[in-house]
C-alpha cells in the first residue's frame, strides 16, 4: 500500500475541477456550482485531505441532483431536457455528506468512550505508517507509547497497558468496528480496521471535543 499525504483545500478544488472538465460535454463551471466545489474541498480538507472521499461526495451529490430533477418531470422528453440543466449545489453536496456520515457505524463511533476513540486513532496511525491492513496488539501498544511519550500534557496516558488497550480492542471488535483475533493471543493478537479510516478521523475531529484535538492533528499529519 502507498500512503499519500493529505491534500489541501486548494489542491482538492483543482483536482475536482480538472475531473469535471474531463467530462464530455461539460466544463467544471457548468455542472457544479463553484461554491459546491469549494464546500466539498473545505469539508474534506478539514477532516482528512483524502481526495478520493471528495470525489465520492461529488459523485453522490451529482446523483442526488439528478434524482431530484427527474422526480419533478412527468415525461421522458421533459426528463431529458431537465437533465441538461442539472446544477449541483451546496445543498446536494450537504445531502451527500449527511448520507456518508450518517451510517450506523458513524453513530457507534460518535458514542464511543474517549479511550476507544484513542485506540482507533492509534490503530489508524499504525496501519498508515506501516502500509499494512493489519497489525499486532504489541505493535499497537508500542505505537501508542512512543507517540504519547513525545506529546506534552498527556501524563495520564503516557504508559498504556496491553490489558487496558486489549479490553478496548475486544469491545470494538464486538461492535464490528474492527476485526480482531481472540484475546487469548495477547500481544500477538492480529487487529484490522473494519470501517474506513477517514470515518475515524472525521469522528475524532468533529465529535471528539477539545480533549482529542491532539489525536485529530496526528491523523491529519
Amino acid at each position: 500500500r502507498v500512503a499519500f499525504q493529505p491534500y489541501s483545500q486548494q489542491q482538492i478544488q483543482c483536482i475536482i475541477r480538472s475531473r469535471l472538465e474531463d467530462l464530455q460535454g461539460y466544463s467544471g463551471g457548468s455542472l457544479f456550482d463553484k461554491q459546491a466545489v469549494e464546500y466539498v474541498a473545505r469539508k474534506v480538507a478539514a477532516v482528512s485531505g483524502d481526495v478520493r472521499r471528495a470525489l465520492e461526495l461529488c459523485r453522490r451529490g451529482a446523483e442526488i441532483a439528478c434524482e431530484q430533477c427527474q422526480s419533478k418531470t412527468t415525461t421522458t422528453a421533459e426528463s431529458e431536457n431537465a437533465m441538461d440543466e442539472v446544477k449541483v449545489t451546496i445543498k446536494h453536496i450537504d445531502g451527500a455528506i449527511k448520507e456518508m456520515f450518517g451510517a450506523s457505524h458513524m453513530k457507534l463511533l460518535e458514542a464511543l468512550p474517549e479511550l476507544d476513540k484513542i485506540v482507533l486513532g492509534f490503530l489508524t496511525l499504525e496501519l498508515r505508517k506501516t502500509g499494512t491492513v493489519e497489525t499486532l496488539m504489541e505493535s499497537l501498544v508500542t505505537r501508542a507509547r512512543r507517540t504519547l511519550s513525545v506529546l506534552p500534557n498527556k501524563d495520564a496516558l503516557k504508559d498504556p497497558q496491553i490489558a487496558e488497550i486489549g479490553n478496548s480492542v475486544t469491545q470494538l471488535s464486538r461492535m464490528k468496528l474492527i476485526i480482531a483475533e481472540p484475546a487469548v493471543k495477547h500481544r500477538h493478537r492480529k487487529i484490522a480496521l473494519n470501517i474506513p479510516a477517514d470515518d475515524i478521523t472525521y469522528t475524532i475531529g468533529t465529535k471528539g471535543g477539545e480533549e482529542l484535538q491532539w489525536m485529530h492533528k496526528l491523523l491529519k499529519s
